[in-house]
């Protein structure tokens, strides 16, 4: 049985797709090929993983472009999975089957099914969805066990220690989806053991929250190599002093307001001290402090960007400014589904938050990056309107999108109306999807009822949506962003939801 696999982006999204093939090359009879467009029709089964909400709009254009239609034939037969599993349902009938969750056994009994010719009972197995199905999916989330995966033309060794995430982020789906789980010490010892490189990433969504990670770090250095990790939390950076590699963080939120209502308690001053202590600890009088920031969060207000200048200004201050390099890494806010900011609007399609954001930057101007005695680099991941609707579409969208997305693919009088510059393809876009296909402005970009159904709902999580609605209404209320009044009116919404 000749199984194709594809993935979309750069290599370390592809580790869970990894960690499948590891266990499909353990089946007697099956070939794994590399596939692309030319070879796609040569091959018994598919497989696809998507990690970003772009790789449904790439998907669609890989099946066109290699000539296949899984709505007309099941051969080859289409297997998804992937961290974009919260809704698949907006893929329409693109695909046969989809693995929700942990997909490392979850492919390999399918695969064997599939070459003992019963294919329909991928029905029984855990987490299996497929289009048109009536019923919720739930989570499949698996034992967990540390696995190891050398990325190709990088001489660094991805060991993973830990899935899932202790900590309840407002505006992250990762804890609502996967249950938290850790590998051994031992288990990890003996991956480092094994690794032929003299760079080890260990990582999870936050892999100082292991309860055994000192002992795992300092086993790595006793092996004489290099820790290539960088993403942190920063409460768990200022518990370990002297930490001497690569700092990237996730602030979010531009104020003290903002970050304690998403559920980071990072206060002015404790970021202005870390700083401090961060260039003081590097040995050489400066420091590259890299970090995540998140604009259009729901509640924002431009006090939020004042309060952002004004820590500027409190850190400018400080002894050690000349020595800090400060490097935002800037987005704008989507909701996640399964998230408790799932019905909360999305940033504005067409506010220009770089230009904001700028300006808290430099608020006198360009001139002023003259007078911050720190450096700053200014690093803007910030989508226009166009990639915002289509996130959207596919965040939000239910089987119709489907369909959309094959048209974006081959429809050449329609991509080159929506690729027209700045937001007039935006605007033409969303003419053509309220049009067409039943979808407004209002329903992809704004706020939604926390009552009503959604497409993403065919999936269940180990978390109750009234805990996620409870989360949402405190979110409101430690912004300001609903009254009393309003807030009672959800609480008794949540109760009817829950009863």
């Amino acid at each position: 049985m000749r199984v194709g696999y594809r993935t979309f982006g750069r290599t370390s999204l592809n580790y869970g797709m990894h960690l499948c093939l590891e266990q499909a090359r353990q089946i007697e009879g099956v070939e794994l090929v590399s596939t692309s467009v030319h070879n796609a029709k040569t091959c018994d089964v598919l497989l696809f993983s998507f990690f970003w909400w772009e790789h449904f709009y790439n998907f669609a254009t890989f099946l066109v472009d290699a000539g296949l239609d899984p709505r007309a034939s099941r051969r080859p037969l289409v297997i998804i999975g992937g961290f974009q599993a919260y809704n698949f349902i907006s893929l329409g009938r693109l695909y046969h089957w989809a693995c929700i969750g942990d997909g490392e056994q979850f492919l390999s009994d399918a695969l064997r099914l599939v070459a003992a010719g019963a294919e329909d009972r991928i029905a029984e197995l855990l987490g299996a969805h497929w289009p048109g199905k009536k019923t919720p999916t739930e989570w499949r989330s698996d034992a967990f066990s540390a696995t190891a995966m050398q990325e190709p033309g990088q001489s660094v060794t991805r060991i993973e220690i830990a899935r899932g995430c202790k900590y309840k982020c407002a505006f992250c789906a990762l804890t609502y989806l996967k249950p938290y789980r850790e590998a051994p010490v031992e288990m990890v010892r003996s991956l480092i053991d094994e690794s032929r490189s003299k760079r080890v990433a260990l990582f999870a969504p936050e892999r100082l929250a292991h309860s055994g990670f000192d002992e795992i770090d300092c086993y790595v250095s006793e092996k004489g190599k290099a820790s290539a990790a960088a993403d942190l939390r920063w409460d768990n950076l200022m518990t370990r002093p002297g930490h001497k590699g690569t700092i990237l963080f996730g602030l979010e939120g531009m104020s003290e307001r903002l970050r304690f209502a998403i559920g980071k308690h990072i206060t002015d001053e404790g970021l202005v001290e870390g700083y401090r202590r961060l260039v003081q600890e590097s040995g050489k009088g400066s420091r590259g402090i890299r970090f995540y920031l998140i604009l259009g969060l729901p509640g924002e207000a431009p006090e939020d960007y004042e309060a952002w200048t004004n820590l500027l200004r409190q850190l400018n201050e400080t002894p050690e400014a000349l020595g800090m390099t400060l490097t935002p890494f800037v987005n704008t806010f989507m909701p996640q589904p399964h998230s408790p900011l799932q019905w909360a609007a999305s940033a504005s399609p067409w506010i220009d938050y770089g230009a904001r954001f700028a300006k808290a930057l430099w608020p006198h101007g360009h001139d002023d990056s003259k007078r911050w005695r720190m450096t700053i680099a200014f690093t803007p991941r910030i989508w226009g309107a166009r990639s915002r609707i289509k996130a959207q579409l596919a965040i939000r969208g239910d089987e119709r999108v489907g369909n959309l997305f094959l048209e974006m693919a081959v429809n050449r009088e329609l991509k080159a109306l929506v690729a027209k510059w700045g937001n007039v393809g935006a605007r033409a876009l969303l003419r053509f999807v309220e049009r067409n296909y039943g979808y407004d402005e209002a329903y992809l970009c704004g706020a939604l009822d926390p009552t009503g159904s959604y497409p993403w709902q065919a999936v269940r999580t180990h978390v109750p949506h009234e805990t996620l609605l409870r989360r949402w209404m405190g979110y409101q209320r430690r912004t300001g962003a609903i009254g009393v009044e309003e807030y009672q009116k959800l609480k008794i919404a949540r109760q009817l939801v829950s009863s």
